[in-house]
């Protein structure tokens, strides 16, 4: 009798699962895996203003993954003529406060915004796609720890959004129609 209620329940369980699977499904829902980019940003200059060599870094890196090639201006046995260059502008940050300490009143908790913009040009220095503003945010506690300990964990936050940061972008660029 138990393994009868066993199966029966796990019968159930079954088909419980397929249908909340092919609801998931049918409404278009698909988990983001690597997203191929178009062919003519698989060769690239990349100009980048950022101000972070972490992000430039991991920029390089996902780009790499991606499959895309990064030639420099200066080379001179590269044919530069169609390629085209992805400029990327300063990373500008900024912070909200979260929550303060009820009686020191002082910041606990902030919300910490890392924001740029970029764009894809031509050799001729005409936009072909974007300004494209890209962001991410994470909210940093410990704000009111010690300041050597909230120096280092700031720093360690601010790498990981870099991070991200050029994720996003990578991944914004897969859709560019180009």
């Amino acid at each position: 009798m138990r393994t009868f209620n066993w199966l029966a329940m796990n019968g159930k369980f079954t088909i419980l699962v397929a249908l909340v699977a092919l609801t998931v499904s049918a409404c278009g829902f698909h988990l983001r895996g690597q997203t191929p980019l178009p062919e003519r940003v698989k060769t690239l200059i990349l100009t980048s203003q950022s101000g972070s060599a972490n992000f430039d870094r991991t920029l390089r890196s996902e780009l790499a993954k991606a499959g895309v090639t990064l030639v420099s201006k200066d080379d001179t046995s590269a044919d530069l003529k169609d390629i085209l260059e992805l400029k990327v502008n300063t990373l500008a940050s900024s912070d909200t406060v979260l929550a303060r300490n009820s009686t020191t009143n002082d910041v606990t908790q902030i919300q910490r915004t890392l924001s740029s913009s970029y764009f894809i040009r031509d050799e001729s220095g005409q936009s072909l796609y974007g300004p494209r503003n890209i962001e991410t945010s994470s909210v940093l506690t410990n704000q009111d720890a010690e300041e050597s300990t909230k120096s280092a964990y700031n720093i360690q936050e601010m790498e990981r959004l870099s991070e991200q940061l050029a994720k996003q972008l990578v991944y914004d660029l897969a859709y560019a129609p180009l």
